[in-house]
């Protein structure tokens, strides 16, 4: 069952059933219409990590983004002014209760209930289609476990266990609510720069089309499409273990807002286009409403202002609790493969790694005066708000005794 399950799982024949499951470009072109999509646009090649904030945003329409895919626009196309061989297009995490609002029954075209989740679907659900090459920075959700449907072409995920975190070099900056990035980029490691990431145990998964992948809590995980259109399809599942990490979350934002230059131009960089600045009153009533649920016994109580993935997430229950439901017989009929870990000197071995040293830097750069943006990095670390978090239990305890 899947709450036996420790690591990565690839599952086969369980979304068959599913009307999405049959989804296509062309397909999606008759669903979608004449209706604007927003895309996240990347630079192919790119050497370093690929913040978001350094990714061009632009809406389009399915038919502008096939148009695109076959290199066959003009200037009435919006998409026109990035060559697809210099770019990537990614519409990333976007809620189907959201996007198909006005077409509520394409909603009953995903169903989880096969994994113990009845009445789960497309609108507790996220959809993503992308270009190949469009990516995902490797991040860690600090919230629940993740079930993804591949549903058309092909998507590498690159994935280290959550003892690997020392080893990726966590950060708050840029900006975004429960995730947690890599300042790593995994793909074209610089090891001179980040020494330490020798010493991670990397896992790699080609999920395929009907193929859907179990990643469980706080696995850190770098995700590409390697054909030329995906698709894919997911479900945050939420865990009892959350409402500390809302608490972690809501003191994260604090500090972050504390300290972020306002009206600053560095501010864009700082703060993920998905995100919205909060005052401090806002802050600190996240954190008394995250406390207060964190004390409550029984349901998973969401504090309310906690925005980010609930709508997809949320349930009543623990996620393991829930997935025990599934079918023991299920389970071991449709595992694919448990997937197992790499040694670091196999992974960069793989031929979509390129092994990129910098230049040994002279000693005025090994000098250089501590920054804004370093002293954030270390503040808002997940080890320092964890010592954070614990006090302010603590404080809280005292006070309701």
């Amino acid at each position: 069952m899947l709450d036996g399950l420790k690591e990565p799982t690839v599952f086969q024949g369980m979304v068959d059933s599913w009307p999405a499951s049959k989804w296509n470009p062309e397909e999606l072109k008759k669903i979608f219409k004449d209706k604007r999509l927003k895309f996240r646009i990347g630079r192919k090649n790119f050497s370093d990590v690929q913040w978001e904030t350094e990714c061009f945003h632009q809406s389009a329409t399915m038919q502008d983004f096939m148009q695109w895919l076959e290199g066959n626009t003009d200037a009435s196309n919006p998409l026109d002014a990035f060559p697809i061989d210099d770019h990537w297009c990614y519409m990333d995490y976007k809620y189907m209760a959201q996007i198909f609002a006005d077409q509520p029954e394409i909603l009953k075209s995903v169903d989880w209930s096969a994994f113990g989740f009845k009445g789960r679907g497309g609108k507790e659900s996220t959809m993503w289609l992308g270009s190949r090459g469009a990516s995902t920075v490797c991040h860690v959700d600090t919230y629940g476990c993740n079930l993804v449907a591949q549903i058309h072409g092909r998507k590498r995920w690159v994935l280290f266990p959550p003892s690997d975190t020392c080893y990726l070099y966590p950060t708050r900056i840029p900006y975004e609510e429960s995730s947690i990035f890599s300042r790593v980029n995994v793909t074209a490691p610089d090891i001179m720069e980040h020494p330490l990431f020798k010493g991670s145990h990397p896992t790699v998964v080609e999920l395929k089309p009907g193929e859907v992948l179990y990643v469980p809590r706080h696995w850190w995980h770098y995700v590409e499409s390697v054909d030329p259109v995906t698709i894919s399809i997911n479900s945050w599942i939420e865990m009892e273990s959350d409402k500390v990490e809302r608490i972690s979350e809501a003191v994260t934002r604090t500090l972050c807002f504390l300290m972020m230059p306002s009206g600053d131009a560095q501010t864009n960089t700082w703060m993920n286009p998905t995100e919205e600045e909060t005052d401090l009153a806002t802050n600190l009533e996240y954190i008394r409403m995250s406390l207060n649920a964190s004390s409550e016994k029984g349901a998973n109580a969401t504090p309310e202002g906690d925005r980010k993935r609930t709508n997809s997430a949320k349930v009543n229950e623990p996620c393991l609790k829930k997935v025990k439901l599934m079918d023991d017989e299920v389970i071991e009929k449709n595992v694919k493969q448990n997937v197992p870990r790499m040694e670091f000197t196999d992974y960069i071995k793989c031929d979509f790694v390129s092994n990129v040293s910098s230049q040994f830097k002279n000693l005025l750069d090994s000098k250089q005066d501590v920054s804004l943006e370093d002293f954030v990095r270390c503040v808002t670390h997940p080890e320092t708000v964890a010592v954070i978090v614990d006090k302010l239990k603590q404080q809280a305890h005292q006070h309701a005794s």
